[in-house]
């Protein structure tokens, strides 16, 4: 039986979740959320842009024990491998533009890009 946390219960419950965010608390937990689709949980669930990287950020600020998600899905997995050794700058970048513009975070975005070819 797996037992979570109160703050991995309250992200189940309450948190934004796409399919990269999952896949973090999948690696964490053993558990695939819900009403989400089951894939590779992991191959094909990377944080493709902006958005899907700060549901992940979510979900590290309510559940930080998943940050060590991210290193293990990179020995796994491709682009993981791509994005975890400039996840941090990545989460800096992401900080810095939505500060300015909640909804756009254009060289996060590039960034992302570049790093993912």
């Amino acid at each position: 039986m797996i037992t979570l946390t109160d703050q991995q219960v309250a992200w189940v419950n309450h948190g934004e979740k796409g399919l990269s965010s999952a896949a973090l608390f999948y690696e964490t937990t053993g558990l695939w959320v819900i009403g989400l689709p089951l894939i590779h949980r992991g191959e094909n669930c990377y944080p493709y842009d902006p958005s899907d990287l700060n549901r992940c950020v979510k979900l590290i600020e309510t559940c930080p024990e998943c940050r060590a998600a991210v290193d293990k899905l990179a020995v796994k997995y491709s682009c993981w491998a791509k994005l975890a050794p400039h996840w941090d700058n990545l989460i800096d970048s992401l900080r810095r533009e939505l500060i300015v513009t909640p909804n756009e975070a254009p060289e996060t975005y590039r960034m992302m890009q570049e790093l993912l070819k």
